[in-house]
């Protein structure tokens, strides 16, 4: 597969699965990479915002004693670790 072939939104460990295809099945995966990363990279943000926006508020006007930023967090099913 030539540098080409290869794009940096490509997860590396699918590179060397890539090179046992056909042309045309390499570049339909590639087209699929493209279209992920996309998405997660906006994805990504857009969720780095809001965590961001969240902790900001947890920290200025939170009530601990009622509901904190972790508390959110695990409510959407994020680590603690994960978001920082």
């Amino acid at each position: 597969m030539s540098k080409k072939d290869v794009y940096v939104y490509t997860p590396t460990v699918n590179i060397e699965k890539y090179e046992k295809l056909d042309s045309e099945e390499r570049k339909d995966y590639l087209s699929l990479d493209k279209r992920m990363h996309r998405i997660t990279e906006g994805f990504a943000y857009d969720v780095g915002k809001v965590l961001k926006d969240a902790q900001e508020k947890f920290r200025n006007q939170g009530r601990k004693d009622i509901f904190s930023f972790t508390d959110w967090l695990k409510s959407w099913g994020f680590a603690k670790s994960r978001a920082y």
